[in-house]
């Protein structure tokens, strides 16, 4: 099954803030891992338990991580952040899950 990736403002922005390379990477993973296997748990990719930002998977690409939802054959990438340490920043903004 092949699934449309479609990304939130919040997301789009989130990229804006990447480095050219993290987000060279970032893209790449997105549509290598997402576009055919988005609601496959495997070693990066992983469902999320209830959160209150509703955010269901979580794909791990080296420090950065990709939060998204996927509606029937849809992956709506939410947000984008960095992993430092046992934090999530999006930039300078501090994100809890």
């Amino acid at each position: 099954m092949s699934y449309q990736i479609e990304y939130t403002v919040k997301a789009r922005l989130s990229l804006r803030e990447l480095q050219a390379n993290d987000r060279a990477t970032v893209l790449d993973a997105i549509g290598k891992r997402l576009l055919h296997q988005a609601e496959e748990e495997v070693t990066n990719r992983k469902r999320l338990r209830p959160n209150k930002l509703g955010v269901q998977w979580e794909l791990r690409v080296g420090n950065l991580r990709v939060f998204y939802n996927v509606e029937g054959k849809t992956v709506n990438i939410l947000l984008i952040v960095e992993k430092r340490g046992n934090e999530l920043y999006m930039g300078k903004e501090k994100i809890e899950l």
